[in-house]
């Protein structure tokens, strides 16, 4: 028995996309300022343990600080990679032309698998989220007119997903260098 697949609305999925991409970002706003409210919690421990003299220790504080602002650095920057393809996902909504798009979201998709901060549940779980529903859009059209001025807003996001992609490629999948020691002269 063959059990063939309904084509899934393309409407639906391309709103679907969209909730997910917002929903990490929201999540990844909410990771960052956690991660900044504890890097601050350090460092005012470590200028309470500096004025009771415990250099060593002020000095270890600060540089897990720094690595928490690596950490949040890298956070901010997968976040604005979410905003760029919500961005496009909506663009090519108002354009109903959603292919070029669907195959470039799935392409950055591809780039992001590639990357530790995957292994957050949440986070790999709108991933996947959101790669399904860009494959259900590929070739898809969405019911009505076509804008007039398509051809031009199509750039437009493409170039905000390329925007997305090189944030990806150059702040993401590159790794952060986090100095293992504060510099004497910095403190």
């Amino acid at each position: 028995m063959i059990l063939f697949r309904r084509r899934a609305d393309p409407l639906r999925s391309l709103m679907k996309a969209v909730l997910a991409t917002k929903r990490a970002i929201m999540r990844l706003a909410t990771l960052e300022n956690i991660i900044m409210s504890r890097r601050e919690s350090l460092l005012n421990k470590a200028v309470r343990l500096e004025e009771l003299g415990n250099t060593y220790l002020a000095r270890k504080y600060i540089e897990e600080a720094s690595r928490l602002e690596a950490i949040a650095t890298r956070v901010r920057s997968l976040r604005y990679v979410f905003e760029r393809i919500s961005l496009s996902l909506e663009l090519a909504m108002r354009i109903r032309d959603l292919d070029k798009v669907a195959r470039e979201v799935i392409s950055i998709v591809s780039d992001l698998k590639k990357l530790p901060e995957l292994t957050i549940p949440e986070l790999n779980l709108t991933i996947y989220e959101l790669e399904t529903y860009a494959r259900d859009l590929v070739g898809a059209k969405l019911p009505g007119p076509m804008v007039a001025f398509s051809d031009r807003v199509g750039d437009e996001a493409l170039k905000i997903l390329e925007e997305a992609r090189a944030i990806a490629r150059e702040k993401l999948l590159n790794e952060v260098k986090v100095p293992d020691k504060v510099d004497e002269n910095s403190g």
